[in-house]
């Protein structure tokens, strides 16, 4: 039987799975809830293993991304607030079940190392930003993730651009997070329109309002909204120009659910960025959406493995 090889994508609402062949093919993919709880979140992964892969004495490896701090080289979970994790050794935990190596990651970090994978051109520096419940990044440094010293590298989402901005989860005040995250652009929009005394929009409370929303009614010609969006736009660009004065990345991708509001979004990011960048960098710096959507993260962790294993080299 054909080797395979499992990337999950570990989130606070979905595990995401991935079966990969040895030359890197995605053969199929699943997903189930996510439970609170170390232990049960393991034992309920490992029972769809098997209901999902029947043959798993086969696979040789599973690599796994979770949002959060995490220990790569001992597999353990520092911390991971959203699913209510802390200090929780998931590698020692699957030994309970099989003995195949598990390999560990931040969820951007994979999804970072997922893009570069699968990347058609010679690229060897790049970021990849993800816009989603919050604003995080993963760093590719010739063809390698780069972690730092205490794995914390990538955590533009907490880059000061407003200092009288709002205050972030993290205790300071303006950070990107507070900004250009989905949750970030919602609460601006509402807050501008109960500061000029406007309703949001007929037929939505406050508590349905998502980020499309915003992004909708400002394409729509809605002035308030049209603000909002160019306020995160203006920020993502000042925030990835001193990003890019550090690194000289070749490219920055931008991922994650907030991405999908169009190419125009795209555009507006990297035209920000060329406004605050160096010219010698904005020359050499290619902006763009990132290709693997919802798969990145999946992707990226099963190359964890490949590259453990020594069976696959960058495509």
């Amino acid at each position: 039987m054909e080797p395979l090889i499992l990337g999950l994508d570990i989130g606070g609402t979905y595990v995401k799975f991935g079966m990969f062949d040895e030359h890197g093919n995605l053969k199929s993919k699943w997903q189930i809830k996510t439970v609170r709880g170390g232990d049960e979140l393991v034992e309920l992964i490992w029972h769809s293993i098997q209901e999902n892969i029947p043959e798993y004495e086969e696979c040789v490896g599973i690599g796994i991304g979770v949002p959060g701090l995490v220990d790569h080289q001992n597999g353990s979970i520092i911390e991971a607030v959203n699913m209510g994790l802390s200090d929780f050794n998931i590698a020692e935990a699957f030994k309970r079940y099989t003995d195949i190596p598990v390999v560990l990651e931040n969820d951007a970090n994979a999804a970072a190392l997922g893009e570069f994978w699968k990347d058609t051109g010679e690229v060897q520096d790049m970021i990849l930003v993800t816009l989603g419940t919050g604003v995080g990044s993963g760093i590719i440094i010739d063809s390698d993730l780069f972690r730092g010293k205490n794995g914390i590298t990538g955590e533009i989402g907490h880059s000061i651009v407003d200092r009288n901005g709002y205050r972030c989860n993290c205790g300071r005040k303006g950070c990107l997070d507070t900004i250009a995250s989905s949750t970030g652009i919602v609460r601006a929009a509402l807050d501008a329109f109960d500061e000029h005394a406007v309703s949001f929009e007929k037929g939505i409370s406050e508590d349905e309002m998502k980020a499309e929303d915003v992004f909708r009614l400002a394409e729509e010609g809605n002035a308030t909204c049209q603000n909002v969006i160019q306020h995160a736009v203006e920020s993502l660009g000042f925030a990835l120009a001193n990003y890019a004065s550090m690194m000289n990345p070749q490219k920055i991708l931008i991922g994650g659910g907030v991405s999908s509001a169009g190419q125009k979004f795209i555009d507006d990011i990297a035209s920000s960025f060329y406004t605050f960048s160096l010219s010698k960098i904005a020359s050499t710096t290619l902006i763009e959406k990132a290709h693997l959507g919802n798969d990145a993260g999946i992707t990226g962790a099963a190359y964890l493995i490949y590259k453990q294993t020594g069976r696959m080299i960058k495509q």
